[in-house]
C-alpha cells in the first residue's frame, strides 16, 4: 500500500490518495479504503449536541472526486466526507464527547472489490484546502483558485448551455453565439404554455 500526496505551489492545497498493489498470488477482498483521517479542534464549543447538529471545522475545505447527484452545491453532492466524534478528546466542552473532531474521507458505499493477484487499486482522491477566513467571498475566491490549479479547463469555457423559453424566437441569438464561446453542448427546452 502506498499513500500519495500532491502539494501545489502558490496555494495552501494538498491532494491525497492511496494505491494498493496485490503482489500476492491470491485475490484479496477490499471492503473499504479510508484515504484521509484528521483529528481537528472543534469549530464551536457546545455542551450538548450531536455530530450531525454541531458546526464542522471551517478552516479546512475538503473535496473529492467522488461527488455526484447533481445538487450543484458540493456539500449536498459529497459522498465521501464524514465527520465523527472523538471520545479520546476528553478536554472538549461537549459533555457527551460528541463534538465533530474527526474528519475522514471514504466513499459512503464501500469499495467492495476483489483485487486480483498482481493487480492495482487506486482510491478516491481528496483535496484539502486551508482557509484563512469565514468571509464568503474570500472562501469562494480560494475555491476558484483551487479549481484553476487542479482543473483549469473547468474555468475556461462554458461546457454546457441550458435554455428554457416559451418563445421559439428566443433560441436563435444564444445558439448563434455557441461556437465563439466554445460551448460543447446545448440543451434547449420549449416550455409549454
Amino acid at each position: 500500500m502506498k499513500v500519495h500526496y500532491a502539494i501545489y505551489d502558490g496555494i495552501p492545497l494538498i491532494s491525497k490518495w492511496v494505491t494498493i498493489q496485490n503482489s500476492g498470488n491470491q485475490t484479496v477482498q477490499i471492503n473499504q479504503v479510508i484515504n484521509e483521517k484528521l483529528a481537528l479542534v472543534e469549530e464551536e464549543s457546545a455542551v450538548v449536541g450531536s455530530v450531525e447538529d454541531m458546526k464542522k471545522q471551517h478552516g479546512l475545505y475538503i473535496e473529492s472526486n467522488f461527488a455526484f447527484n447533481n445538487a450543484m452545491r458540493y456539500h449536498l453532492s459529497d459522498q465521501s466526507l464524514h465527520w465523527k466524534a472523538d471520545s479520546t478528546y476528553t478536554s472538549q466542552v461537549n459533555y457527551d464527547l460528541k463534538t465533530p473532531a474527526i474528519m475522514e474521507v471514504y466513499p459512503t458505499v464501500g469499495v467492495g472489490i476483489k483485487l486480483a493477484a498482481k493487480d492495482n487499486f487506486s482510491s478516491i482522491r481528496s483535496w484539502e484546502l486551508l482557509m484563512d477566513s469565514y468571509d464568503r467571498e474570500r472562501r469562494g475566491l480560494a475555491i476558484r483558485k483551487m479549481y484553476r490549479t487542479i482543473a483549469p479547463w473547468t474555468t475556461a469555457n462554458p461546457i454546457f448551455m441550458h435554455l428554457v423559453s416559451k418563445k421559439m424566437s428566443r433560441f436563435t441569438p444564444p445558439l448563434t453565439s455557441v461556437p465563439p464561446q466554445g460551448t460543447k453542448h446545448s440543451s434547449l427546452a420549449l416550455a409549454a404554455m
